[in-house]
């Protein structure tokens, strides 16, 4: 997965230097976000949930609107302007957020795989 996060950042370098795509930093922004989300969701239920708390992303931001003074609330990283860095850090912190949880499950289940494996034999 840390691979998916570097290489939609080095795609929107690219982008951003070679086609003067200036939308190229809140897509990759936006990308690992709901990564991060879907692999949070997925730690915490089933993985089968975790592409509808993606899909419901747009959708609830869409339904909350923007804040006081026409901005958008701080949690709602998908609706910031490009430039935003409470945006950037928001995603990364979800995204991180999701590595350490999909990290933490694929060794419980590896110690829990090894436990049964030492007491079988």
């Amino acid at each position: 997965m840390a691979v998916v996060g570097i290489t939609a950042l080095a795609v929107a370098f690219a982008e951003a230097a070679l086609l003067n795509f200036p939308l190229s930093f809140a897509v990759a922004r936006n990308l690992i976000g709901c990564l991060g989300v879907g692999l949070l969701v997925r730690f915490v239920s089933n993985a089968q949930y975790s592409a509808v708390a993606v899909a419901a992303i747009p959708v609830v931001c869409g339904l909350i609107g923007t804040g006081p003074g026409d901005r958008p609330y701080p949690w709602m990283w998908p609706t910031h302007p490009r430039e935003s860095m409470i945006a950037a850090v928001a995603a990364t912190l979800l995204f991180c957020a999701g590595m350490l949880a999909t990290a933490n499950t694929g060794k419980s289940k590896r110690t829990l795989v090894r436990r049964a494996i030492v007491h079988e034999c």
